[in-house]
């Protein structure tokens, strides 16, 4: 017998959270031009952020939007850059998910050691990728503690592969039934 959860208005950010773990999501990358701290030691601000809400909005225009953390040390280049690509992941890039996801790392570490080039916008693109996204900023929306921004698709590159999922925290692949 299954067990019933009882809908709760209000729920507090724990239980939520539980009740989000349930639901697959692909993860993606989402990269914007580099840039330095205010100037005064030189270091680089982070580039790139692991996102789990990455989604097609529209078809005609082709939008795509994602949703990240107004606390999030990328938030405010985020939501100033013109363009940014999101990378979605395959299924073994997991350790490429954890490095984005790391708070602490700036731009320098982030991209240490991977293969990449900058589009012509200044955009660190890094290889392989299962499907990247190039967009230019359409919107930006206040979603409670998240900025919800969208993207007009400029243009799509694809390769082989599977995805790599999160779901009931933890990485997961893709088997098909």
């Amino acid at each position: 017998m299954s067990s019933m959860i009882e809908r709760q208005a209000g729920v507090d950010a724990d239980t939520f959270r539980d009740g989000m773990s349930r639901i697959p999501t692909v993860v993606t990358v989402v990269t914007v031009p580099v840039r330095t701290n205010d100037g005064s030691d030189g270091t680089s601000l982070p580039c790139g952020v692991t996102i789990g809400s990455f989604a097609s909005l529209s078809l005609e225009p082709p939008l795509v939007s994602y949703n990240l953390t107004t606390n999030a040390a990328i938030h405010p280049l985020a939501v100033e850059s013109e363009y940014f690509a999101v990378h979605v992941l395959a299924d073994n890039q997991a350790d490429l998910s954890d490095r984005f996801a790391n708070p602490d790392l700036g731009a320098d570490d982030q991209l240490n050691g991977l293969d990449i080039t900058f589009d012509s916008n200044g955009v660190p693109l890094f290889r392989p990728y299962l499907v990247r996204f190039h967009c230019r900023r359409h919107s930006v929306q206040a979603g409670g503690d998240h900025s919800i921004i969208t993207g007009l698709v400029e243009e799509i590159e694809e390769s082989d592969g599977l995805p790599l999922l999160y779901y009931g925290r933890a990485y997961r692949s893709m088997k098909p039934l």
